[in-house]
């Protein structure tokens, strides 16, 4: 029918553990359509997504406890990636393809009920239906459109929130003023907060229902150093009336450091630079220097981040102490 057929075997890449081979599977498919579309200088990429789709996908994740992101379910369009078929239930483009003669296949694995997602396709949506709401994907599909709806007046409030508490933005650091965020409803602090960590991290940050509430619950009770941690080396942390957010792309990160020999460290946006000594007393330093002793023969350092049980002897003191302490008896944030 002069359409060009590309096919590739795909597997599975076993790079995020907190996926289910399906979504693993999911991945690698739409990774393959990216480098198709652009072997073929193709500007868009089309999928056969339908209306059953957007409903098994919808109560899906009303049963996961979603929130109102989730309840939008599938989006129509997002970059070059469209779903012209989104809006059309699966019999009827069955039907269409048996009047004009189309063949197509059923991948075998949509029968497996193992899959939660075919369990809700081939015995609780029928079981819906029958014994409930008859209409119950149209229903479904109402609810993402509505939800939809919603979710664009409250991204516009989200952004006037955003751009008023936003206190520093550095790559995998951004500070949040809480004074800021505490004028606006419960719901645009959890996507204010959201939209913070996705941005620290560079990528979307999968948080549920429950995750935000915790956040929310923190900024209201939590006092300075205290601190939440998610998936993917993501942190919430609190000091005094703001909100530290970092995310730790390598918590085992060790870089080695030559005396004499200057370094740029990507992994953590810094340059070492080494100075030549100048004969004189050791200063206390500022909050961004200090002299330090490497000891006799000392020639080799090692730059990490700091951890849990870190000890130092502090220029002038009897003996050590540990780091964190050292940093909360001065009010300063530990991330």
């Amino acid at each position: 029918i002069g359409v060009h057929l590309i096919v590739e075997e795909l597997r599975a890449e076993k790079v995020n553990a907190n996926l289910s081979p399906e979504e693993r599977m999911r991945e690698a498919r739409y990774r393959f359509l990216d480098r198709a579309a652009k072997a073929q200088s193709c500007d868009y990429i089309l999928t056969g997504h339908h209306a059953d789709d957007q409903a098994e996908t919808v109560l899906q994740r009303v049963l996961s406890g979603t929130g109102l992101r989730g309840l939008a379910g599938i989006p129509e369009a997002r970059d070059n990636l469209l779903r012209p078929f989104l809006s059309v239930r699966k019999s009827d483009l069955l039907d269409y393809c048996e009047e004009q003669g189309i063949p197509f296949s059923e991948d075998p694995t949509n029968f497996s009920l193992r899959i939660p997602r075919n369990f809700i396709r081939h015995r609780l949506l029928p079981l819906i239906e029958a014994r409930l709401n008859p209409e119950v994907s149209e229903a479904l599909c109402r609810l993402s459109e509505w939800t939809k709806e919603a979710n664009r007046v409250i991204d516009s409030t989200v952004e006037e929130c955003w751009e008023k508490s936003l206190l520093s933005f550095q790559k995998g650091k951004i500070v949040i003023d809480i004074d800021s965020i505490l004028v606006y409803f419960t719901l645009i602090r959890k996507y204010t907060i959201q939209k913070a960590i996705n941005t620290a991290a560079g990528r979307d940050v999968h948080l549920n229902a429950k995750d935000l509430d915790r956040i929310i619950e923190f900024v209201d009770t939590s006092h300075t150093g205290s601190y939440l941690e998610f998936p993917g080396g993501v942190r919430v942390v609190r000091h005094g009336r703001s909100l530290i957010i970092t995310v730790l792309k390598n918590h085992q990160f060790r870089c080695p450091l030559e005396t004499g020999n200057d370094r740029v460290i990507p992994e953590m946006s810094l340059r070492a630079v080494w100075e030549k000594a100048v004969a004189k007393p050791f200063l206390v330093g500022d909050e961004w220097a200090a002299d330090m002793n490497v000891g006799p023969g000392g020639t080799q350092l090692t730059l990490r981040y700091a951890e849990e049980g870190d000890r130092f002897r502090p220029l002038g003191s009897p003996g050590e102490k540990k780091l964190f302490r050292f940093l909360t008896d001065r009010k300063v944030s530990r991330f």
